[in-house]
């Protein structure tokens, strides 16, 4: 094991052997340690020739082990104190040394190998960030391209008053399950904002991207399955944290500018 002195006081434990693809996935536990085995197990199994690294960072303290004949570098950052999505990612992301950045969910399970699509479209400059076709447990597509929310969007689920919705055509939200990147990208985004804490990451940098002209694709090729939890409608402790992020993204000006940023570009909002 190698310890890295950082100014987040982690400790990296590396796995594997570097080779020369392309790619870099960040996966983050917060006692998610089962999902995450799984979710490498998949990996490891599909082993893509496009994934060179994966960043598996333990937010609690969890025993994780993993055997030394992965087809990829597996590191293993565990935290001395827990952080938030953004900060986590964006930690993970200062570790990456490839053209290729990818963020993934901890209960997401892998069939085949979806990278080469997704990698061969956020190639493109235009494009901020790609994701697969998202499907939940029972086979269905999942509420991950999203159009805007707004307020009343939320009073209306509050009401139990849910409309069912085309999607978006292009989404103008991608959630944070699988977002592929380029790494100059990221980093031109300054990656997820820190002043959300768990929830809203993906809907801000989604915003800021389109802000700067760039585009949210989906890649309708490849598909992955999520098992998708959905912690704050369980936890009081996850709901409080969702509704101080929902009003912190609804009152800040990227949401106010990516609005009207739509509405100049008569977005239909169903």
């Amino acid at each position: 094991m190698n310890d890295y002195p950082t100014n987040n006081a982690v400790k990296l434990q590396e796995y594997s052997t570097l080779h020369s693809a392309t790619l870099t996935i960040s996966i983050v536990s917060h006692g998610h340690l089962h999902d995450c085995e799984l979710l490498i197990g998949d990996l490891a199994r599909i082993a893509s020739p496009c994934v060179a690294r994966v960043i598996l960072t333990l937010n609690i303290p969890e025993d994780a082990h993993y055997p030394a004949t992965l087809p990829f570098e597996l590191s293993i950052v565990r935290n001395l104190r827990p952080k938030g999505f953004a900060a986590n990612h964006n930690a993970a992301f200062g570790l990456v040394t490839t053209p290729f950045f990818v963020v993934l969910n901890p209960d997401v399970r892998i069939a085949s190998d979806p990278f080469p699509k997704l990698l061969e479209r956020v190639a493109d400059p235009s494009a901020a960030v790609t994701s697969p076709v998202i499907l939940n447990t029972s086979g269905g597509r999942a509420d991950f391209e999203r159009r805007l929310i707004s307020p009343w969007d939320i009073l209306k689920r509050h009401l139990s008053y849910i409309e069912r919705r085309t999607r978006p055509r292009p989404p103008e939200w991608l959630a944070g399950i699988f977002m592929a990147f380029r790494t100059e990208t990221y980093r031109r985004l300054g990656g997820f904002h820190p002043r959300f804490h768990l929830y809203c990451e993906d809907a801000d940098l989604c915003a800021r991207a389109r802000l700067l002209g760039l585009n949210l694709q989906v890649v309708n090729e490849v598909s992955v399955v999520h098992g998708g939890k959905r912690a704050s409608h369980r936890s009081p402790q996850h709901f409080c944290i969702h509704v101080i992020s929902l009003v912190k993204f609804l009152t800040s000006p990227v949401y106010r500018n990516y609005r009207e940023k739509l509405r100049a570009e008569s977005t239909v909002y169903r």
